[in-house]
């Protein structure tokens, strides 16, 4: 329990620690009263290039969901977290990697909300993706993919000028993918982000246990007639069983309306 107190302090302190702790140079939150559909999520909410936050229509659980991206799931937070729906804009002074934008958002959150939150390790069913044939042979829309995506990432995370890289042979962006449009087009990403895009339809944790090394190009195409399940085997040479795993979430002590602005 030692460790998870940990973090509760350390989330409290981020205003208090300021010098240690990376925040957004303005943060602007206002309430949206448009009445849209979006029920608890965001009509958008997302990084944008030059250190930017954006949600559109969005939550208050969004934001904890954006601030802490590896729990599964956010627990404890009182009905209007999930209802009442915000407009956030903030900006960080200069180039910000995705980690340090997480970093900003906790801060803004407890500085705004007055967050206070732990993580708890729970079980919960998961996928594991695997193998689907026992020679190991791949799918046909599933191939090898030359480009060094570590070095491009830490080139991108460090603000480097980012490498040339091979084109992808699919048009996909290299080291990158999509989802949307009933598919998931990959341009060079390794199975722990094949595993993370097909969550996105499986509803649920996904966990590489293929055991395949390097970085992959792939074109997954699904419908109302191809399910994720039979369009990863058929098409990727994958398969989801189902599993169960120890898994982190969030859980939500204290959190108040925003001071808008």
């Amino acid at each position: 329990m030692c460790k998870w107190m940990g973090l509760i302090v350390w989330i409290c302190c981020v205003v208090v620690v300021g010098s240690q702790t990376r925040t957004f140079e303005v943060a602007s939150i206002k309430r949206n009263t448009s009445g849209s559909i979006a029920g608890d999520g965001a009509r958008r909410a997302g990084t944008e290039p030059g250190g930017r936050f954006v949600m559109v229509d969005g939550t208050a659980l969004v934001l904890v969901r954006s601030a802490f991206p590896d729990a599964v799931e956010v627990i404890g937070a009182p009905a209007w977290a999930s209802s009442e729906h915000y407009d956030v804009e903030a900006k960080a002074n200069g180039v910000a990697t995705s980690m340090e934008i997480e970093e900003m958002l906790r801060a803004l959150l407890v500085e705004r909300f007055k967050l206070v939150a732990h993580y708890e390790m729970r079980e919960k069913p998961t996928y594991s993706l695997m193998l689907a044939r026992d020679d190991g042979r791949l799918g046909s829309q599933l191939r090898r993919y030359d480009g060094d995506c570590a070095a491009f990432a830490d080139d991108e995370r460090k603000g480097r000028e980012r490498p040339q890289m091979p084109t992808p042979s699919n048009g996909a962006a290299a080291c990158g993918y999509t989802i949307g449009g009933g598919g998931v087009v990959a341009g060079g990403i390794d199975m722990s982000a094949v595993a993370r895009a097909m969550q996105f339809y499986a509803g649920r944790k996904v966990i590489d246990k293929t055991g395949l090394p390097g970085y992959y190009e792939f074109t997954l195409q699904m419908s109302a007639d191809v399910p994720v399940f039979t369009a990863i085997r058929e098409q990727l040479g994958l398969k989801l069983e189902p599993d169960r795993a120890s898994l982190p979430v969030v859980v939500v002590d204290h959190i108040e309306h925003p001071t808008e602005n």
